[in-house]
């Protein structure tokens, strides 16, 4: 027997080995092995294999010496080993009613093949009808029938269900965890071959649990305990049908009455009434035990004899009744038994038979195998031959293409090499570039707080210049009103000088009486008169034509003391407003002296302008040159990738045309060498791939990074760009600084989109050539497994083992 059939009865032998393992302990005791061998049907054997295995041995058995001893038991008894496995799966005697649907060990087995009857013949035996069996042999047979349905439990169920849990494959395909309702568990335990669950042992299992869904272990845990429930319940039914067949055994009243009267009872009838069976079925038990009872009651012999002796004579008619049912029953018994045995010898002469036309049919089998066998080693030979001229000129051609390849990996090199100086010449421009414009944004920011500083001082100029006017506006207006008031006193004291100039004359002319002097008093209070206040004179600012005016008055007032005391002081007081003049003449000297830095900052700005769009258009041109470069590159991809396929096509052609015709035989191939050179290449290949795909990464990196810098710098160009056509600075107001707001977060959207999706579409660009060279790659390599592939040819399956011959 091979590994593989002996590894599957083992399986068997095994899953009925561990029904008798309660405590899962991989050992059984004394009781068990009995148990074991009377499921097993070993009958006499199974004694000896008992005796076998517990001399000398420990008080248990595990599985290996179990199988080792019941292989040396059966080895003398089976014409080959399958059969010693055979009575593991072997099924008790029943009806052909009970088990029509069972299957019978197969009689004669090689490899997977198994020969002989599958099916269970149909007894034909009018005279023997199918009954239970009868347990007046010994108590023994009963519990062997019970220790056969335990071992037994469910034909399908149970034994799709040890096999699931002992092979590991089906077992890794279960989820215990997955979550199952009636219909999922029903499909499951079908896809299992569980053909004894139905849809209502299903439906009572989750009834049990009360939910609609359960976890897939937990239900086979469930199901397991109503299977056992079930198996339990059938043994104790048929265990109680045994015994009311053998126990509760009925005989008619007419027989007894009949078997009474010719043992000579008198009236038999009216004894059985009088015993109180009255019914048409008596059971002979009760019938004796009443009998006994009566003749308890009647007591000695000596008292009376007669009624004793009729109760004697019934009791002893009736022992006589039961012994000939007995003995008809054995009689019926042996000849089912008889029946059996003649039943079974007929079965081994045909299975003697089958086995002999299985001998002769694997005898011709055989000799077809051997000439077919020499044909195909020489049809094996010419391919064999072929494929070695076909793979020497495919190892030239993988020459060839390893060549090209290297030369073609040194002009990428060299290409590499020459892009590196490149990058690391742009890298220096822009960090280059990258100084200047950080010394730009300096002096901008630079700008921009001396801008804000002289908006602020021009801002705080004009509130200054706002607050001299409207001291400038009151004090005209008060010193217009001063000065109305002086000429009103000028004109009263003109008049009152001519008046006192007229008196004095008069007086002059006019002889002097000789009363007291007048004109101090009079000069007095001209004095008084005359007199003005200090503060009146401080809030005069006269304008041009009040100094005029003022001045005339001084001239005809010249002769006052106190006017002309009163006029040096309004002339330092004139010379108090000419310091506004200065300070707004200093300020206009500073603000053309920032505008003239201004200009010179702005000058610098736009050649820095100029400049970022000279280098903005050399980028542009670049990346166009390394567009085309790649686009040419791309084109030489794709004539690569159309002579392959030309290569292939031409292939095809050729194994198609040589396909119609029988090669020759082929030479053998040294495929070590060419699986050598094969795995050099793919790793060249992956090594080149790794390469490729680094280099490219950079690149797209390095691209990215380009791409967002010139970004920035477009961007920070546009502001420059509308920093510069921002208006001239002029003096500002209040007005204009309340308006100033810079809004430097604007910029060129226009060039910046334009110039983002040009990027956006060199990068896209990229990407595409990346997946074409990938699948360049991809393609080469599939061409060349398919070349070594057509080289080799598939070899021819191994054919199976030949079998022994006996």
């Amino acid at each position: 027997m091979d590994g593989v059939s002996m590894n599957h009865y083992e399986k068997q032998l095994y899953s009925v080995f561990k029904t008798f393992d309660i405590n899962n302990e991989e050992a059984l005791d004394r009781p068990a092995v009995l148990e074991l061998c009377d499921a097993l049907q070993l009958e006499d054997r199974g004694a000896t294999l008992v005796d076998t295995l517990f001399d000398g041995r420990p008080d248990r058995v595990t599985f290996t010496h179990f199988r080792n001893g019941l292989l040396s038991v059966l080895g003398g008894e089976g014409p080959s080993p399958a059969a010693s496995i055979r009575p593991a799966v072997s099924t008790p005697p029943q009806s052909d009613d009970d088990s029509s649907g069972r299957e019978v060990a197969p009689k004669f087995t090689f490899g997977l093949k198994k020969y002989g009857r599958r099916s269970r013949p149909q007894r034909i035996d009018s005279n023997v009808s199918p009954r239970h069996r009868v347990a007046s042999e010994s108590r023994l047979d009963v519990e062997r029938c019970k220790q056969r349905m335990k071992c037994k439990r469910s034909s399908s169920a149970m034994e799709s269900r040890i096999d699931l849990r002992l092979e590991d494959e089906d077992a890794s395909k279960l989820d215990h965890e997955q979550r199952v309702d009636t219909d999922r568990a029903l499909k499951l335990c079908q896809s299992l071959e569980m053909h004894g669950v139905n849809r209502k042992l299903i439906q009572q299992v989750f009834d049990s649990s009360k939910t609609d869904e359960m976890s897939l272990g937990e239900f086979f845990d469930r199901l397991n305990v109503s299977l056992q429930s079930t198996i339990d319940s059938s043994l104790d039914e048929s265990i109680s049908d045994v015994s009311t067949c053998i126990d509760n055994d009925t005989v008619p009243s007419d027989v007894i009455v009949e078997a009474w009267e010719r043992a000579g009872v008198q009236k038999p009838r009216r004894l059985l009434q009088e015993l109180g069976f009255t019914i048409v079925a008596i059971e002979p038990r009760d019938l004796e035990q009443s009998l006994d009872e009566e003749l308890q009651a009647l007591g000695f012999p000596s008292e009376i004899s007669e009624p004793r002796s009729l109760l004697l004579l019934a009791a002893n008619t009736l022992s006589r009744l039961q012994i000939e049912r007995i003995r008809s029953k054995f009689e019926m018994v042996v000849a089912e038994r008889n029946k059996l045995r003649s039943d079974l010898s007929e079965a081994n002469r045909r299975a003697r038979m089958l086995a002999q036309d299985v001998d002769e049919n694997h005898a011709q089998i055989e000799a077809e195998l051997k000439n077919r066998m020499k044909a195909m080693e020489l049809k094996h030979a010419e391919m064999a031959r072929l494929a070695g001229d076909e793979a020497a000129a495919e190892r030239e051609r993988a020459s060839r293409e390893s060549s090209r390849l290297a030369a073609d990996i040194a002009r990428r090199a060299d290409i590499e090499a020459q892009l590196r100086i490149d990058l690391a010449t742009r890298t220096q421009r822009c960090h280059d570039l990258e100084e200047r414009i950080n010394e730009c944004e300096n002096r901008h920011n630079e700008i921009e707080r001396e801008g804000a500083r002289a908006l602020e001082e021009a801002r705080l100029a004009a509130q200054r210049e706002a607050e001299r006017a409207e001291r400038e506006h009151a004090a005209a207006e008060h010193c217009a009103e001063r000065l109305a008031e002086l000429r009103a006193d000028n004109a009263r004291l003109r008049d009152r000088v001519d008046e006192l100039a007229a008196a004095l004359e008069a007086a002059a002319r006019a002889p002097r009486p000789l009363s007291p002097p007048t004109s101090p008093l009079t000069l007095n209070t001209l004095q008084s008169e005359c007199s003005v206040e200090d503060g009146h004179i401080e809030m005069c600012r006269p304008s041009q034509e009040l100094l005029s005016e003022l001045k005339m008055l001084s001239a005809e007032n010249a002769s006052c003391e106190c006017c002309g005391g009163k006029w040096e002081r309004v002339g330092a007081l004139c010379a108090v407003p000419s310091a506004p003049d200065d300070e707004q003449a200093r300020l206009r000297a500073s603000h053309e002296a920032e505008i003239s830095n201004l200009n010179t900052i702005i000058t610098e700005l736009e050649g820095s302008l100029d400049a970022l769009r000279g280098e903005y258009e050399r980028c542009e041109e670049y990346w166009a040159a390394r567009l085309q470069r790649e686009r040419d590159e791309q084109r030489a991809a794709d004539e690569l990738l159309a002579e392959l396929a030309d290569k292939v096509a031409a292939y095809e052609r050729q194994f198609a045309s040589s396909s119609r015709v029988a090669p020759p035989a082929l030479p053998s191939l040294p495929e070590t060498a060419l699986e050598d050179q094969y795995a050099q290449l793919e790793a060249e290949m992956h090594q080149l791939r790794e390469e490729t795909d680094a280099r490219l990464a950079r690149q797209a990196e390095d691209l990215s990074q380009k791409s967002q810098r010139i970004e920035e710098l477009q961007q920070y160009a546009d502001q420059l760009q509308q920093q510069l056509q921002r208006p001239r600075p002029r003096p500002c107001t209040d007005l204009d600084v309340q308006r100033f707001q810079p809004a430097c977060g604007c910029g060129g959207a226009t060039a910046g989109a334009a110039l983002r999706a040009r990027a956006a579409r060199a990068e896209r660009a990229a990407q595409r050539l990346h997946a074409r060279l990938a699948a360049a790659d991809l393609l080469v390599k599939d061409l060349y497994i398919e070349n070594c592939r057509l080289a080799h040819l598939p070899h021819l399956p191994p054919l199976p083992p030949l079998p022994r011959l006996p």
